[in-house]
């Protein structure tokens, strides 16, 4: 098995006959997923705003949800706080999403056999998963408008060491060997890192600055939260579902 992360959705090449797991960990997939476990029946990923509202527009029973710059757009119901997805927001529902960052991602890589959604809050139930698929992995960092971020690579490493642990004779390609060497150091001596000290390193990202400057520093506590869910949503190529 191979095992790589892509650090920009700009970079990606040859995803037929491999598992993709998606990673927005500033908020996207911290969403998505913790969405699926509040009982949301589907998402719908879209590219702009205007999709959502036309689509809205066909099907008035949709909750339009997503962000632009953090916040949520006009006429929307729902932004991009994982903390606004409750039960009771979206249990049953369907939601037509779009984000800066994320949904673009997943839109991106469509040739691929599976497109798995992950994050700190499912990060072993989503490599578990990807394992049982039995493809190689590309791990997609969502990035922050085209350019690297930290996080979603600090939470691709952390994939790529888990995954390391599981599987014997894995070829770790150089995306994903620089990424499980981050973590490494980033650990030291430690076995595991406490959610309390991915925190400190999250909000000391650049997006991790930003979110908390607007206000949503408990986004970033719940969104370095780690193993709190036990599901991968997987997006089927028209809607993300469980």
């Amino acid at each position: 098995m191979k095992i790589d992360i892509v650090y920009n959705r700009s970079e990606l090449r040859g995803l037929e006959n491999k598992t993709v797991i998606m990673i927005d960990v500033l908020r996207a997939s911290t969403t998505i997923v913790t969405a699926m476990a509040n009982g949301c029946r589907a998402i719908i990923p879209l590219a702009e705003v205007d999709e959502a509202l036309a689509l809205k527009g066909k099907d008035n029973t949709l909750l339009l949800c997503g962000e632009r710059q953090g916040k949520k757009p006009s006429g929307f119901n729902l932004g991009n706080s994982p903390l606004d997805y409750t039960k009771e927001a979206v249990g049953g529902k369907r939601l037509a999403y779009t984000t800066t960052n994320g949904t673009q991602s997943l839109l991106a890589a469509p040739q691929a056999s599976h497109i798995l959604i992950g994050a700190f809050v499912n990060l072993r139930a989503v490599v578990n998963k990807a394992l049982t698929l039995g493809n190689d992995m590309v791990i997609l960092c969502a990035g922050r408008e085209g350019t690297f971020s930290l996080e979603d690579a600090f939470c691709a490493g952390s994939m790529v060491e888990a995954v390391n642990t599981s599987v014997c004779n894995l070829e770790i390609e150089d995306g994903a060997r620089w990424g499980f060497y981050a973590v490494k150091s980033l650990k030291g001596v430690l076995d595991s890192l406490t959610d309390s000290q991915i925190f400190t390193f999250i909000a000391n990202t650049k997006h991790g600055k930003y979110l908390n400057s607007i206000g949503l520093q408990d986004d970033l506590t719940f969104c370095a939260r780690q193993n709190i869910f036990n599901i991968v949503p997987e997006y089927t190529g028209k809607e993300i579902v469980l």
